[in-house]
């Protein structure tokens, strides 16, 4: 009898320490772009959990639609407050909202916004935090896009240091602190050529889970060496969950396991929903808005490659607002959001259409360049429309030959561009290491000048007739 009496307690005994240990919940979400209209569904799943989780963003939350952008990203931090998120790591593009906005938001995320290797002017992000939840100590530490240095422009856009050599510089620090898991939430892809989380993961193998953004990949677990690498997607489609469990006697980590969560399409949270339901009467209300009617043919540029008018009269606006010699744009030759085409001919431009046609609110800038540097440039554009499918327009002293090559008379002359055409293509980009070879036009921003060039060249909008009335006919 005692024998039988033994075993199923032995068994007992040996499962209930198997189950022993410290749990800790993980809720993380990525390039939510300002898409708050999904979040009543995404609400309802990171309220499932109840309150003892640590719930971390990492990125890219600010821009990327309508409201958010004209209002500097505050819905997005007043989303992330009301759901009690404890990290923010801001995303590239969320510097993108200048740093009046970007410091407010930080000031007003009651979290704490983690950058082991930035600055920008008085903004100076926490590098690291230890957070104790259900007796697990867990350090977390964030990290933007590391290609952020090629992203800005030098001593206006704030300074990012190496992302590897940053992490190291904290990493006795938090070792010191004796954490059971040290997370890295990183707003970078698992892909990514800068800062290959291979070589950061054989680097500093304290790093037990990374946590990634910026390329809009779903990844609900990939072991990347002996770190564990989960990521969100986009948008709001849905939030990861990663469950850490520690053994109480040795405090080493017994296993990660994690999951992409869904939100399903009937849930909602009503809180979530009824603040963001006044966001999306304002932002319809401004979409709304009639900026000019006008002639032009506004149709984004084909695969046909017929010159498009909206290029065109784009190169020619920032011609005139910048009082340079020439002016270059870029557009993509097929909007990348899935949405319908602008429409051609008369119509009536509205900020909802001009968010469209312009996504991102981008500074002009003036650089000069040469004729050596115009042959540079064309074989990048050439080389850069055929990659990323990009139709690229002059104006002023620059044209483009029947070979489609960049040509000018002078010898040299000012070029004006975006901040982004600037930074991101190498010829103009080389320029920047001298600050009298290119400036930027305080207060001067793209959709800006297309705005008010569009209300130039407005053109009337013809009544409809009255009744036994002939309908006016405009003559072309």
């Amino acid at each position: 009898m005692k024998k039988h009496f033994f075993l199923p307690r032995l068994f007992l005994l040996l499962f209930c320490f198997g189950l022993a240990g410290a749990e800790l919940d993980i809720l993380c979400t990525s390039d939510l772009h300002g898409h708050f209209e999904k979040m009543p569904a995404l609400a309802a799943v990171l309220r499932s959990f109840g309150g003892k989780t640590l719930k971390i963003d990492t990125g890219d939350t600010l821009t990327g639609t309508l409201y958010s952008d004209l209002c500097g990203g505050k819905p997005m931090i007043r989303l992330l407050n009301h759901l009690r998120f404890d990290v923010w790591v801001p995303g590239n593009h969320d510097f993108e909202v200048g740093y009046e906005a970007f410091s407010s938001r930080v000031k007003e995320f009651e979290g704490v916004t983690l950058g082991a290797h930035w600055h920008w002017r008085d903004v100076v992000p926490v590098k690291w935090k230890l957070f104790e939840i259900n007796g697990v100590r867990a350090a977390v530490i964030g990290a933007t896009d590391p290609a952020m240095p090629r992203r800005v422009l030098p001593g206006t856009d704030g300074v990012f240091d190496d992302v590897t050599k940053s992490i190291g510089r904290i990493m006795p620090e938090i070792l010191a602190a004796r954490p059971h898991v040290v997370i890295l939430a990183f707003h970078n892809g698992m892909y990514s050529k800068y800062a290959n989380l291979h070589e950061l993961c054989r680097t500093y193998p304290e790093i037990d889970l990374i946590l990634g953004g910026h390329s809009h990949k779903e990844v609900a677990g990939h072991r990347l060496r002996h770190a564990y690498f989960v990521q969100a997607g986009c948008h709001g489609a849905c939030a990861a969950h990663v469950k850490v469990k520690v053994d109480d006697a040795t405090g080493r980590i017994v296993r990660i396991e994690s999951a992409l969560l869904h939100p399903r399409e009937d849930a909602r949270d009503e809180e979530t929903a009824r603040l963001c339901d006044g966001f999306f009467l304002d932002q319809r209300e401004i979409a709304s808005r009639r900026i000019a009617a006008t002639s032009l043919n506004c149709r984004w540029p084909g695969k046909n490659g017929r010159p498009a008018e909206l290029g065109r009269f784009f190169a020619a606006s920032l011609l005139d607002a910048a009082g340079a010699d020439a002016a270059l744009v870029s557009l993509p030759v097929r909007r990348t959001d899935g949405g319908e085409e602008p429409v051609s001919g008369r119509f009536v431009l509205t900020e909802g259409i001009l968010y469209r046609l312009f996504p991102f609110r981008n500074r002009v800038c003036t650089v000069i360049v040469t004729r050596e540097d115009l042959t540079e440039l064309g074989r990048f554009i050439r080389e850069n429309g055929k990659k990323r499918k990009m139709r690229h327009y002059f104006a002023g002293c620059i044209r483009l030959n029947e070979e489609g090559v960049p040509v000018m008379k002078p010898e040299k002359c000012v070029l004006a561009v975006t901040d982004h055409t600037l930074v991101s293509t190498p010829v103009l980009r080389e320029k920047l290491g001298s600050l009298g070879l290119w400036r930027v036009l305080p207060g001067r921003f793209d959709r800006d000048i297309v705005r008010r060039a569009f209300r130039k060249a407005e053109r009337p909008v013809p009544q409809q007739p009255r009744s036994g009335q002939q309908p006016f006919r405009r003559q072309y």
